[in-house]
């Protein structure tokens, strides 16, 4: 529709992805820091979204939803760190 081509295979994704995968985590801050690296990723993306939303309501419902949550993940998840 809007006359791009869209990814569409698996490794697409991972090439592209802003998150960052970790492999082998034995140790539990490390593990921890991982998740809070990727959540902050995700709020500041959440972020842009909600600016580009505008007044439609569902989007701005949904980002704002998403928002509130993932703060409260990151404020976990850094008390828990320290």
């Amino acid at each position: 529709m809007l006359g791009g081509k869209p990814l569409h295979t698996f490794e697409d994704y991972t090439q592209t992805a802003g998150l960052k995968a970790v492999a082998d985590v034995s140790d539990g801050n490390e593990g921890v820091q991982a998740v809070l690296d990727n959540s902050r990723y995700l709020l500041k993306r959440f972020y842009e979204i909600l600016e580009i939303a505008g007044d439609d309501e569902g989007t701005v419902t949904m980002m704002s939803d998403l928002i509130g949550a993932t703060e409260k993940r990151i404020w976990m998840f850094d008390s828990v760190l320290g």
